[in-house]
């Protein structure tokens, strides 16, 4: 007997209701005109009125074509453009530093959103050791967990859609900690060095074994590299100092005590989900040596080497930075590679399965270095409620702008989405926020164009909607590697707020 896959339902871009398809700024925004028009046409003159009408529509025509036909701001993307011109000719978009860059410490620190940020070291209550980051701007503390996922070769269906099912009870779980503000789980695929099975050779290999079997296994050894890929799976918890259970903002010391009490429970848990019975918070050397060949790629194999035969690199966390990057528009170069980020601007629509994103997961032959980091934001059980109302708000709203013709059937799953999800919500499954960002690495510039092509192709296959990170490279980079970056707490602009444009 066949298990049918479970399918899940809509996932949707959280955005405040509005009139119309509208978002409540935009309706504002006409109603504003309207009434300035009137003003001036009866106070001041008919034809002033008329002229300020159409200058008024031909500024509010690109924002809300933009919207409802491409799904985003053109005005937004001007002002990335500007920004990123302004940065260029304050030399802020160039890099260069150490011994001999133009930063005047002389070391080689983390760049852009993570030049601020501190490595720290505590115990949790079983006195394991675990590494702490700390986001010194934000107030923010994230911690890594190295995972060892079993996979789904010999699992049949209903195991995939139960591993499915405790991933999700894992997020609630997350929901309800009270300072955590962010998830994000981060899969990536590198050549494999070779490195790791010479370690199981020696370790494993009798000293009696035949010179026939040693030779057939040494054998295996130098090609077995060659195509393969290693593949690591780390999840990052970030909590906010400032939200703890007494007021005021909590200081390392105390956000170590408060982390490492609850880290062990939170590992616990998540080893029910398949993520591996292995799991370990990684320690300041895995996140420094990681760090160092995430920005220049071709010292992967002598750091993987020193850590096995010489105990470690000996780096410290103001030596792991790139000596140099260049950001453009279309890709960020750092020490010698190139590399290029993509965004999820659209989730699959309609119902998706467990297993929609394996082939985005799986390493790829054209691609020799692909990070996929999957974001995931939490929200309170206050905040969810509210969510689910808007949701259902919106979604009733677009399904009566269509009065005349009747609302289309998309429209219609659409509401039907939102009122499950509002009742699942009802019943204690709390909402939480989906992003996803993926990076490919390449050697040249040149390889960018199938890079570009591969992850998009890959994308298709998901039913996801890929757009490059235009003018923001070097930090779609960094919010892709397990460092615990959560760029919605990075803005100016509340997300409330952004979510009614």
């Amino acid at each position: 007997m066949t298990t049918e896959p479970v399918k899940y339902s809509y996932l949707n871009r959280p955005k405040a209701p509005g009139i119309s398809g509208m978002s409540p700024v935009q309706f504002l925004a006409l109603v504003g005109v309207v009434l300035v028009a009137m003003v001036l046409m009866f106070v001041v003159n008919f034809y002033i009125g008329i002229a300020w009408i159409a200058v008024a529509l031909l500024a509010l025509a690109p924002w809300v074509i933009g919207t409802f036909v491409f799904d985003r701001n053109p005005y937004g993307v001007v002002a990335r453009r500007v920004r990123h011109r302004a940065a260029e000719r304050q030399g802020l978009a160039t890099l260069a530093q150490g011994p001999v860059g133009l930063v005047s410490h002389g070391g080689l620190s983390l760049p852009g959103l993570m030049a601020d940020s501190e490595l720290y070291e505590a115990q949790d209550g079983y006195g394991v050791p675990f590494a702490m980051i700390h986001h010194a701007a934000a107030d923010h503390y994230t911690v890594v967990i190295e995972a060892d996922p079993d996979g789904v070769v010999g699992l049949d269906q209903e195991d995939i859609d139960r591993r499915a099912a405790l991933w999700g009870t894992y997020l609630g779980v997350l929901a309800r900690e009270r300072d955590l503000i962010g998830a994000q789980v981060v899969v990536e695929t590198v050549p494999d060095s070779g490195l790791r099975l010479q370690r199981a050779q020696l370790s494993g290999i009798s000293p009696d074994a035949p010179t026939f079997a040693r030779e057939v296994i040494d054998d295996l050894v130098q090609s077995a590299p060659v195509g393969s890929a290693q593949v690591t799976t780390t999840l990052t918890l970030t909590f906010d100092a400032t939200k703890g259970i007494e007021k005021g903002t909590r200081d390392a010391d105390t956000m170590a005590d408060d982390i490492g009490t609850r880290l062990p429970g939170l590992i616990a848990q998540l080893r029910a989900t398949g993520a591996g019975q292995t799991l370990r918070a990684r320690v300041a050397t895995d996140i420094i040596d990681d760090a160092r060949a995430a920005f220049d790629p071709s010292v992967a194999t002598a750091i993987e080497q020193a850590r096995t035969e010489e105990g470690g690199t000996g780096l410290s966390w103001d030596e792991c930075g790139p000596s140099a990057a260049q950001a453009t528009k279309t890709y960020w170069a750092h020490d010698g590679a190139v590399s290029m980020s993509m965004m999820m601007v659209e989730p699959p629509r309609g119902v998706y399965y467990s297993l929609q994103l394996r082939e985005l997961l799986q390493p790829s032959a054209r691609i020799a270095r692909k990070r996929v980091a999957m974001l995931y934001r939490p929200l309170n059980p206050a905040m969810s409620a509210q969510l689910a109302e808007w949701r259902v708000t919106a979604a009733t709203a677009d399904a009566d702008s269509g009065r005349r013709t009747g609302p289309s059937e998309r429209k219609k799953a659409a509401l039907t989405a939102a009122k499950e999800n509002a009742r699942a919500e009802a019943e204690g499954s709390p909402f939480v926020r989906v992003g996803m960002i993926v990076t490919s690495t390449v050697e040249d510039v040149e390889d960018l164009p199938t890079a570009k092509a591969t992850l998009l192709n890959l994308a298709g296959q998901a039913r996801l909607k890929f757009r490059p990170a235009w003018w923001m490279q070097d930090t779609a980079f960094l919010a892709a590697m397990p460092l615990g970056i959560v760029l919605p707490e990075r803005v100016a602009l509340p997300a409330a707020l952004r979510e009614t444009l």
